[in-house]
């Protein structure tokens, strides 16, 4: 462990101690006093190694760093709106201090925050947001494309199944039991493709929102599974590897964090990326 000084403005010297990538003030000052850090220390360029994902506190931290820091000239406060200095911007630390204030808050949370903005100026396709008595309702369907392909499909599978069912069933006898038994696997993945493919075309994910809390529905028509969750103020809301695979293919799922330490997880079968960081962007909009 390191140690470096800091001065604040009433003239007095603040010690810092820090580690050699995450450095924390040991007490950061009282009487509202504001610090001065070394702009070495505050604004460092990579992290330990020179590897700048040690550097960066959250995944996408580093490319909206590198993208869009040099041009943007203004961060406000979430607290009083006042703008922000870069050289108060901690990020390895992932914190930033406002003068006004003096409150310190979380840059990476500042910098979800306007991403999120810009997610909600569009709505992708296949959704639809509408405003409604029970609360904000998303309603997302899956591309029809693969619902017909999967319908096809199901129809040329329980057509031979049913061909070779009713074969055996004319002549019953205790010889071809055993081809009885044999066909019933054939006529439960009949009945699962045709479900499935009868879901994609007609069903649909509605998320019903109000501020602190939702509600998620999917199903077709109104026959279908409803669950609530909670949207609390600090709960965590991320998009996620799942352990489902499809065509070889990790497919994400979006994650809320509940009170009880237990973490709420759908999504995992919205097609596009789009849509995904839509949804999860307006749940951390209606957090409560």
């Amino acid at each position: 462990m390191n140690c470096r000084q800091g001065r604040c403005r009433c003239g007095g010297r603040v010690i810092l101690f820090y580690f050699p990538v995450l450095f924390l003030p040991a007490g950061f000052p009282a009487n509202n006093c504001v610090l001065e850090l070394p702009a070495k220390l505050v604004f460092p360029n990579k992290g330990a190694g020179g590897n700048s994902h040690d550097f960066y506190p959250f995944p996408d931290m580093e490319f909206y760093y590198n993208s869009n820091m040099a041009t943007r000239t203004e961060w406000k406060c979430p607290a009083c709106g006042a703008l922000l200095a870069m050289e108060d911007v901690n990020m390895a630390a992932d914190m930033v201090l406002c003068r006004s204030c003096n409150k310190i808050s979380k840059f990476s949370e500042i910098v979800q925050e306007e991403r999120d903005e810009e997610i909600l100026d569009s709505i992708p396709r296949r959704m639809s947001v509408t405003k409604t008595a029970r609360g904000l309702e998303i309603t997302y369907k899956k591309p029809k494309g693969a619902g017909l392909f999967l319908l096809m499909f199901s129809v040329f599978w329980n057509s031979v199944t049913c061909v070779a069912l009713f074969a055996v069933m004319r002549e019953m006898s205790c010889e071809n039991l055993f081809e009885l038994l044999f066909l019933i696997p054939f006529v439960l993945v009949g009945a699962g493709t045709f479900t499935g493919a009868f879901y994609v075309l007609f069903g649909r994910m509605t998320l019903i929102l109000i501020p602190g809390r939702g509600e998620l529905f999917r199903g077709v028509g109104s026959l279908g599974r409803r669950q609530q969750f909670l949207l609390e103020k600090d709960s965590c809301i991320s998009i996620e590897a799942s352990s489902i695979r499809r065509n070889h293919e990790v497919l994400n799922k979006i994650v809320v964090g509940q009170p009880d330490g237990k973490t709420f997880e759908f999504g995992t079968g919205i097609e596009e990326a789009e849509a995904q960081q839509y949804i999860a962007a307006l749940l951390r909009k209606m957090r409560g």
